[in-house]
């Protein structure tokens, strides 16, 4: 591994894992500058949260695992 100076280094996994400093991260064998694909990541992680609230996921899967467990101890 590069001690001196890593930014210069190219990440080695082909899906947006990369060494801290990584100037670039590939995905699917195309490099793409970092701050892009962590802004991607960013408002995907937004609207996958505002998804789970505006459905009530948690509501749902709340209520999904106590009818689970209430069944079992019957």
């Amino acid at each position: 591994m590069q001690k001196i100076d890593p930014i210069y280094l190219l990440p080695e996994s082909k899906f947006l894992r990369a060494h801290f400093y990584a100037s670039s991260k590939q995905f699917f064998g195309v490099f793409f500058s970092t701050f892009w694909v962590n802004i991607v990541v960013i408002w995907l992680s937004t609207l996958a949260l505002y998804a789970a609230l505006y459905y009530r996921l948690l509501k749902r899967f709340l209520d999904f695992a106590e009818n689970l467990f209430s069944k079992e101890k019957e």
